[in-house]
């Protein structure tokens, strides 16, 4: 599986995974106690689907080889899964 396939499917899982736990994220600190404010809308309207694009269109004009990619999702994957086992924790 080449590095355009294994970003687009992590992107779709992270998106994927914020829209199934959307009543949590409304729980955060950010919200609760910040109020949603402008850098929230900003970065929801603006910086997330730019840098989510971008990555994977760089992917598709130069194709990535070797196991750097795998290594790359693996990573986001951690950094994904890290918050929840912490919550559920305390």
């Amino acid at each position: 599986m080449c590095g355009r396939d294994l970003f687009g499917r992590s992107q779709l899982s992270y998106v994927l995974d914020a829209l199934w736990n959307e009543a949590s994220i409304l729980t955060t600190m950010d919200i609760t106690t910040d109020g949603f404010g402008f850098m929230l809308s900003f970065g929801d309207l603006s910086w997330v689907p730019f840098v989510f694009t971008t990555s994977t269109r760089f992917l598709v004009d130069h194709p990535q080889v070797g196991p750097w990619p795998a290594r790359v999702v693996a990573a986001r994957a951690t950094g994904q899964r890290e918050p929840r086992r912490v919550e559920h924790a305390a």
